[in-house]
């Protein structure tokens, strides 16, 4: 499979000039996906020929001198089980087609040769082909990837290249990563680049694209845009390593990957480059990042004293002022990961009950769901408060994380927002977000959702006297115009179009 990969090579055997010269012009002007690799006019060259370059795909006779067609097919196929094979034969009798059957021949064609038969044959093969040859990719690439086992002979046959540049692109906040035997495991996406593979990697946030051209940041951003679903993104990307050093690659993007990884920031890192690049038509390209190191004694320590002391304002307000210090800090999403489950672990030892409150998984999804500090910071409030209540059957409310909820509401309420929604967002029981409501706001969260939406409606009624009502509804969360001029005269005492502020 030398030369372009979309094409497949074809190796005549016939001691016949005449059907050697009428199967090659098949070949050559009815089959697109073919050419003719080789040729020989008897068994015995065409099997010395073949074991030395073999081919994707054998037309023999059956009947030729030394080796005949039935014998070359089998041995081939012992040595090269890869070669398809077509027997071509002037003899229908059945004792041929059993041998070429168990020879593992694709198919038995009969002189005079149909055209149109050959084609349809040799294009079921370039089917099977295409997909044998994809998926030989894949283990190959996956057995460099985590185990380091680099067939030469095979990368040969099966890329253009020994080159290869690893992107590893990560999706929202931090996850628990498998090893690096998890990375290109199975194609995730099917795509139209052919010397581009768009794989597994270590977890369900990652995607590992490897390319044969260094030149694909255009591909990479489309590849970003397509996976991200609007979230924030963290790539690293290499440039081209030879095959026997994919391994380590994909090690050291992993590695970088896990020390760049900020919570709620968009980023793309070039392994190894020590200053900012600028690539033109794409992202710009930071410079790689040293990961600050977060010391969380401080923290930690006056957490306990805040806790031993049932001083729980004064633990909230300490968790409140070292997110803000996270944050300003940029510090990665591993470190604060550790520092909150060192927290909640310390938080554990101070509940007096014998119901036990497993915080490993609430945690793991406020990181990994959290769009924003402040957003993992209102999770992480939560997920506390669950721990108090079942402590002392009570909850305490900061205005802080009240704060924060009002504002994903501020920023969502043209959305199909619900009061379970959002407690499943943060963590929270309809109870207690009742609660917060009606202290905060005096009022029930569907009625602050309605009277936002209708106040967000007079606002664009105002700016847009000819706006049509359908479209004022959907920006407002409304997807009946109807219902929506409903509420609005309930409110406001007309309808939308008769609003004058």
């Amino acid at each position: 499979m030398e030369g372009d990969r979309t094409m497949f090579s074809v190796f005549i055997a016939e001691d016949e000039p005449a059907s050697m010269d009428f199967i090659k012009n098949i070949v050559s002007q009815k089959c697109p996906e073919f050419y003719v690799v080789g040729e020989a006019y008897d068994g015995a060259e065409a099997l010395e020929k073949l074991l030395e370059n073999p081919a994707d795909v054998l037309i023999s006779d059956v009947e030729m001198d030394d080796v005949n067609g039935i014998e070359l097919i089998t041995k081939l196929a012992s040595i090269h089980p890869q070669t398809h094979s077509i027997v071509v034969s002037g003899y229908s009798d059945f004792a041929y087609t059993q041998g070429a059957l168990r020879a593992k021949a694709v198919d038995y064609i009969l002189k005079p040769i149909n055209i149109q038969q050959l084609v349809e044959r040799l294009d079921k093969i370039a089917e099977k082909l295409r997909k044998d040859y994809r998926e030989n990719q894949l283990y190959i690439l996956h057995s460099c990837i985590s185990k380091n086992l680099v067939d030469k002979k095979a990368v040969d046959y099966y890329f253009n290249s020994e080159l290869f540049s690893l992107t590893l692109i990560h999706k929202g906040g931090h996850e628990d990563a498998g090893g690096i035997e998890m990375m290109g495991r199975e194609v995730l996406f099917t795509n139209n680049y052919k010397d581009c593979w768009i794989l597994s990697g270590r977890n369900s946030s990652e995607l590992l694209v490897i390319s044969e051209s260094e030149n694909c940041m255009e591909r990479i951003e489309q590849i970003i845009d397509g996976f991200s679903d609007g979230n924030y993104c963290t790539t690293v990307f290499s440039d081209l390593c030879k095959i026997e050093d994919v391994n380590k690659t994909a090690k050291l993007i992993a590695s970088q990957l896990d020390e760049c990884l900020t919570i709620g920031k968009t980023q793309t890192v070039k392994l190894g480059v020590q200053e900012n690049v600028l690539i033109p038509n794409t992202t710009a390209i930071t410079a790689t990042p040293h990961a600050k190191v977060l010391d969380c004694h401080e923290f930690l320590s006056m957490s306990d004293f805040y806790l031993q002391n049932g001083d729980i304002k004064g633990f909230e307000d300490e968790l409140v002022r070292n997110f803000r210090l996270w944050e300003d800090g940029e510090y990665n999403a591993v470190q604060v990961g550790r520092a909150l489950d060192l927290l909640f672990s310390r938080i554990s030892r101070h509940q007096s009950t014998r119901r036990y409150y497993n915080y490993s998984n609430p945690l793991a999804l406020a990181l990994l769901n959290a769009t924003t500090m402040e957003e993992l910071m209102a999770m992480v409030l939560g997920i506390f408060n669950d721990m108090l209540e079942l402590k002392t059957h009570t909850r305490q409310s900061t205005e802080a994380h009240f704060d924060v909820i009002d504002e994903y509401i501020s920023r969502h309420y043209m959305e199909p927002l619900s009061l379970q929604g959002v407690c499943n967002r943060f963590y929270i029981s309809q109870t207690y977000l009742s609660r917060l409501f009606r202290k905060h706001r005096g009022m029930s969260f569907n009625d602050y959702l309605t009277i936002l939406r209708i106040e967000r409606a007079k606002e664009i009624i105002a700016k847009n006297k000819s706006i049509k009502l359908k479209d004022v509804a959907q920006m407002v969360g409304y997807p009946d115009s109807s219902y929506f001029s409903k509420v609005f005269r309930l409110h406001v005492g007309c309808a939308p179009s008769q609003y004058s502020p």
